[in-house]
């Protein structure tokens, strides 16, 4: 299997990482450095907000779901509960208010 690359990488790209051991450590890397080094790549700013409808024909506010596509590599960082570690860390270091 061979991997392309066009500037952002996609799921196949993921897919192909679990069947190499190389290019599985290059892609834990190329994931592992914005979390690192705290920078967001440009491809980790790009996201679009996609609205699904609770009921067809019901265009109301309150009846749509708005999703948030990302960037794979950006979801996949997420997948892995960032999100919840950044949160224990900032409270260890007591950066986020009692209320």
């Amino acid at each position: 299997m061979e991997a392309s690359y066009h500037g952002e990488l996609n799921f196949n790209d993921f897919k192909v990482s679990s069947q190499d051991e190389l290019i599985a450590q290059l892609d834990w890397l190329s994931r592992h450095i914005p979390l690192e080094k705290a920078f967001a790549p440009e491809s980790y700013k790009q996201i679009t907000d996609f609205q699904i409808l609770k009921k067809a024909g019901v265009h109301d506010v309150e009846a749509i779901y708005t999703i948030q596509l990302l960037s794979v590599d950006f979801s996949m960082n997420n997948n892995n509960n960032k999100g919840k570690e950044v949160i224990r860390r900032a409270e260890e270091l007591h950066l986020i208010l009692e209320d």
